[in-house]
């Protein structure tokens, strides 16, 4: 099954905001290779011939602690199941993204 690239007219930018998410991870080419991305949020710049990335964050597979990454998503999973009301719950939720993000990127190691 073949994919056909979506047709924008030739001066037409489309500009997006993005955060982090396991499941959308950023990836990019050289050559023959394909190349993959921890990023936290930031915002996406798609033009006909380029897309321009500006992140708070991006990681490839061998910039990863995974050890650190590990002790993250524990730390954010225990927050979460805590059930203080003193907990920021956004900020736990994030920080879980963002380490469930780094884990799967760091599989990904060629």
């Amino acid at each position: 099954m073949s994919r056909k690239k979506p047709k924008f007219p030739a001066r037409m930018a489309i500009l997006a905001f993005f955060r982090a998410t396991p499941r959308s991870l950023p990836s990019y080419r050289s050559g023959a290779s394909t190349h993959h991305l921890a990023v936290a949020w930031g915002f996406a710049e798609v033009l006909p011939d380029k897309v321009t990335i500006l992140a708070e964050t991006a990681e490839r597979p061998e910039e990863i602690d995974v050890k650190r990454a590990q002790e993250a998503r524990q730390r954010a999973e225990e927050l979460l199941k805590s059930g203080k009301t003193e907990v920021d719950y956004e900020r736990a939720e994030d920080a879980l993204k963002r380490a469930d993000t780094r884990l799967q990127v760091a599989e990904k190691k060629t």
